[in-house]
């Protein structure tokens, strides 16, 4: 309901496939984006990271690139 570290959180298991959720980079990235516009600077970082290894589809170092420049 908009708690930046429960979405983080959400995130990660999703990612890492934990805590009963299935690995979906797709849901990862959408918690961890709704994380990242609500300032949560893992949330930003990891997103960078995704976006570099192209964890969730092809590589985006320019999405990547204004990821890690919005960190704090």
């Amino acid at each position: 309901s908009g708690d930046a570290e429960a979405q983080f959180r959400y995130g990660l298991a999703h990612l890492e496939g934990r805590g009963g959720l299935s690995k979906d980079p797709f849901q990862a990235e959408h918690w961890l984006i709704m994380a990242a516009q609500r300032g949560h600077a893992a949330a930003q970082y990891r997103l960078g990271q995704l976006n570099e290894k192209g964890e969730s589809g092809v590589p985006n170092p320019t999405e990547a690139l204004a990821w890690y420049l919005a960190l704090d």
